[in-house]
């Protein structure tokens, strides 16, 4: 989706995939830094430790945009960082991006994450 967004070619290597990053401007990191699962979803998460994403964006102040990738994990975390940055830091609520979203198309998902990005 992302190399879709930024028309440009499917990343195959983890150097490609930072140089799409680049591009975009964007920084990806999970929620968690250390997770314990019943299985691979997030559905079977027991417990968990979060990464410092708060200290990240205060140590990084040219963030201004937090792309949460799923209505759930909103529910769960974006709420909590959209009201601890108030109005200095957009906190999007944006559906899953996961091949599980079967319902979503790619164009449909394209659409709405474009938001997040200035291209």
């Amino acid at each position: 989706m992302l190399a879709e967004l930024a028309t440009q070619k499917l990343p195959t290597n983890y150097t490609e995939k930072k140089v799409l990053l680049e591009h975009l401007h964007a920084v990806l990191w999970d929620y968690y830094q250390f997770v314990e699962r019943t299985n691979g979803t997030d559905k079977g998460i027991l417990e968990g430790i979060p990464n410092d994403i708060v200290g990240f964006v205060r140590k990084n102040p040219t963030i201004t945009k937090i792309a949460i990738n799923g209505y759930g994990k909103y529910k769960e975390f974006g709420e909590k960082l959209q009201n601890q940055f108030g109005q200095s830091i957009k906190v999007y609520r944006l559906p899953e991006t996961s091949g599980l979203n079967a319902s979503w198309t790619l164009e449909k998902l394209c659409k709405e994450w474009s938001v997040v990005f200035e291209l």
